[in-house]
């Protein structure tokens, strides 16, 4: 099995994972999604988004009302059984400093094909929360696939419910008093792929950062108004 090669879609899993983690996320982190609608029904569509936790592909994979594929960093794909759990929800492998050629070659494909691929451009998790500068593969992505949306997409409550480093999730159940570990997900509207691939790079690079830190700020606005206490 090359993980190189886009995974084989199994429909009904997908959709089980979806139920469940919608589940999980709603109950026990007062799970939110603001117009995930902007996601188009189909097409082509690249998914940028900030990464702050271990929990960010389900978080927003559950926020989204298409089946997507992944991209995960290589060193995800070291033990079997867990490269099979990730590789049954559509996840493909990927040099953690750039796109790799392999990884490169399935992104395309996987875009090619019609289907949406989430990317962290980031390229490993923030050890704070924040942004990072993003990586250059990402611009290569659009360059090959110029049909493609580009949909940013901003996560807060990741690293407050599991940073790096972190091994239990911190909660915030539902009917209760929000507090950190509450999870909100913030959908932009899509942008044309070849409107960024002829763009220069590093202002490619910049316009993608600025859309997805204004969903990100978007997702932070409404869990820090929902944490606040509320006045009777």
């Amino acid at each position: 099995m090359s993980l190189d090669a886009p995974p084989v879609p199994s429909p009904r899993w997908y959709d089980f994972c979806h139920l469940s983690v919608n589940l999980y996320f709603s109950v026990f982190h007062s799970y939110r999604v603001l117009t995930g609608w902007r996601m188009p029904a189909k097409g082509p569509v690249l998914l940028l988004a900030n990464h702050a936790s271990y929990i960010d592909p389900p978080v927003i994979g559950g926020a989204l009302p298409r089946h997507i594929f992944y991209m995960a960093r290589q060193t995800l794909f070291k033990n079997k059984t867990f490269t099979r759990l990730i590789r049954s929800v559509n996840a493909i492998a990927v040099d953690q400093e750039n796109v790799g050629v392999g990884g490169l070659k399935a992104s395309v494909a996987v875009l090619k094909a019609g289907n949406a691929l989430l990317v962290f451009p980031e390229g490993t998790r923030s050890p704070d929360g924040a942004m990072a500068p993003f990586m250059p593969g990402v611009h290569l992505i659009i360059k090959r696939c110029p049909e493609a949306m580009v949909v940013p997409i901003g996560v807060s409550g990741a690293h407050e419910a599991l940073p790096l480093g972190g091994y239990l999730p911190r909660l915030s159940p539902m009917m209760l008093p929000t507090r950190p570990g509450a999870l909100c997900v913030a959908v932009g509207n899509p942008v044309s792929g070849s409107q960024l691939a002829n763009l220069p790079r590093q202002e490619a690079m910049d316009q993608m950062t600025r859309m997805v830190a204004e969903q990100l700020e978007r997702a932070h606005t409404l869990n820090r108004n929902r944490q606040r206490p509320q006045h009777r």
